[in-house]
């Protein structure tokens, strides 16, 4: 039984030195890929990478912002509705209600900590 064993423990740990050396390998091949691509595109691949990264992260701002404002406009027209079916003034604001600015600033606020916590992953070195 131990003899099994100790055989299987030997080809386990033959595998584990082949992944391990298959991984260096396509490491290399990643290198030199990049290097490549670096080369003839005469542009750093990760600074690229981030630019892409703050453009999405900009386009989700800008959406959450246009998603926002729908509803707010969604909401002051059911309030405008509910208010002139009962025949109050439909300029008076909602109790409670907050503006759309600190929807916005909020929603800014959320942005800035997901980009930060994106470029710790991307470079956990990185310091603000």
């Amino acid at each position: 039984m131990s003899e099994a064993s100790t055989n299987e423990m030997n080809a386990i740990k033959l595998e584990m030195e082949a992944m391990k050396a298959d991984k260096v390998m396509k490491n290399e091949q990643l290198q030199m890929l990049y290097a490549v691509m670096e080369s003839h595109l005469k542009m750093n691949v990760h600074a690229a990478f981030e630019e892409i990264e703050v453009k999405r992260a900009e386009e989700r701002r800008m959406e959450r912002e246009r998603r926002l404002a729908e509803e707010a406009t969604q909401k002051n027209k059911g309030i405008t509705d509910d208010t002139q079916d009962v025949g109050g003034s439909s300029s008076q604001p909602e109790v409670g209600s907050s503006s759309i600015q600190e929807d916005i600033e909020m929603v800014e606020a959320e942005e800035i900590q997901e980009e930060e916590h994106i470029e710790e992953q991307i470079d956990p070195d990185y310091m603000m």
